[in-house]
Order: structure tokens, then C-alpha cells, then sequence
């Protein structure tokens, strides 16, 4: 999980105009002959923004998942923009499930997941909120200065970063983790600033490891990753200072 699955390679194309925004996107999804591509066909769609974390598109890919990944209308769109831009995303994405000339037809199942950084990790936030289809959700460094979450109840996973003078986890992240009182929760805050979750930045093997993890147990059931998130394998990573420096969960899940 701290790289690509060997067992699936990723396969991409290109979605000329996602629903819901005025950038170009790409969906990334296992490719034919991944190992298991014949025995999961119900696979679960999740969103993530196109350029901040294009790094984890094809990662997730290579685990099973399908994702877009698509960029905002414009940079200066706010949270609950962006969170509407998600959702219509989710939307166009199942409807190219249904597409029998789409490679993706018959490969979804309708249980969506979603993930964002900054502005977008707020957009997660608010799809969360607002969608039912959206069942687990990664915002990292989010921003959203009026966001209400207490009424999340769909596991979260928070990655934050140390020296983020944006968007601080003391300011955002954490005061919505501490309202979300229904919710199976993961906080994690590594070193860095407000980049750290970003494509180029922060320590990718790990961060990859905790997101495949978490969707893989949220989205499918998948009891096998429990243990990178609690458990033996989570105390080694919570008590290494260098690579974590807060970490609070709802364990165990």
C-alpha cells in the first residue's frame, strides 16, 4: 500500500467536460487484466482534485478503486462550490457505470467516496454533509471558514499538516472532528505546511497507505486494512515523531 498494487494496473481516459465543472477531468480505474478485475463488479467511485493530489488518482486505481479526477471552474471557488462541483462529478461518473459503450459500464456500484485538499478538502466536507451517495471522505489541509459538520455521520479521515498557516487542523479540521459525535473518525497531522498533502510534498508511501486503507475499509468492508489504522502498524507510525505529528482516532474500526 506504501506504492502501487502490482496486481492491477491503472488504466485512465479522459472526460472532455465533467458535469458540474469547466475543467477537463480523467477517470483512472484497474485495468482489464488486473488480477481481480473479473470478481469485484461492484467498484467504488471516488473524487479527488486534479492537479493537488494527482499523485493519489492512479494509486487508488491500482488498489480496485475508480477514480475522477477533476480540477474547479475557477481557483477562487469556495467550499460549498466546490462541494456541489464533487457531487456532480459523483453523478456523471455513475452515469458512465450505466454507459454500455463506457469501459466503466457494470463496474460501479453506487457507494461513492471522495477526497480533496484545501478549498476541496472543505468541498468534501460539504458533499459529506449533503449527499447520502458519498459514504467516506478524505479532506487534507481543508479550509472552509463557515463550515457546520456536526451533522456528518460518514467515516472521515483528516490529514492535516504541522505548520499549515492557511489552514491550520486547530482552526478547521479539529473542531469538526471533535463536533462529528456519530462519525468513525481518523485525524492525522504530519510535518509540513499547507502542501504537504499535495502531488511533490510529504511523504507519499505513507499517506497512499492510510487513504487506500481507509477507503478499503469504508467503502468495502475490507476488514484486512483495519490494522494499518488501528492496531500495531498505526502505534508504529502515531509514536514516530518525524512522520506523525498528531494523531486521534475512534478506534477501533
Amino acid at each position: 500500500m506504501q506504492s502501487f498494487n502490482p496486481h492491477h494496473r491503472a488504466a485512465s481516459d479522459p472526460i472532455p467536460s465533467p458535469d458540474g465543472t469547466d475543467r477537463t477531468g480523467n477517470h483512472h480505474r484497474p485495468g482489464a487484466d488486473s488480477a481481480d478485475s473479473h470478481r469485484r463488479a461492484g467498484r467504488h467511485p471516488l473524487l479527488s482534485g486534479k492537479q493537488n493530489l494527482r499523485w493519489l488518482a492512479p494509486r487508488l486505481a491500482s488498489w480496485g478503486f475508480v477514480v475522477i479526477n477533476v480540477g474547479t471552474n475557477t481557483l477562487t471557488d469556495d467550499p460549498e462550490s466546490r462541494g456541489r462541483q464533487i457531487t456532480a462529478a459523483g453523478t456523471q461518473l455513475l452515469a458512465l457505470g450505466d454507459d454500455p459503450g463506457n469501459p466503466l459500464s457494470g463496474k460501479l456500484n453506487g457507494t461513492l467516496g471522495a477526497a480533496g485538499h484545501s478549498m476541496g478538502g472543505g468541498g468534501v466536507m460539504a458533499a459529506l454533509r449533503d449527499d447520502p451517495r458519498f459514504r467516506a471522505g478524505v479532506p487534507t489541509a481543508p479550509y472552509h471558514p463557515n463550515g457546520n459538520f456536526s451533522g456528518v455521520t460518514e467515516p472521515t479521515f483528516f490529514l492535516t499538516c504541522q505548520s499549515d498557516a492557511v489552514a491550520h487542523g486547530n482552526s478547521y479540521a479539529v473542531p469538526w472532528y471533535n463536533s462529528m459525535s456519530q462519525a468513525e473518525k481518523l485525524y492525522i497531522e504530519v510535518p509540513g505546511d499547507h502542501l504537504c498533502p499535495m502531488t511533490g510534498y510529504g511523504n507519499k508511501a505513507k499517506q497512499g497507505k492510510w487513504t487506500v486503507s481507509f477507503f478499503s475499509l469504508w467503502l468495502r468492508a475490507d476488514t484486512r486494512f483495519s490494522p494499518f489504522l488501528c492496531g500495531p502498524a498505526r502505534d508504529a507510525a502515531k509514536n514516530n515523531t518525524s512522520l506523525v505529528t498528531r494523531w486521534m482516532d475512534t478506534c477501533q474500526f
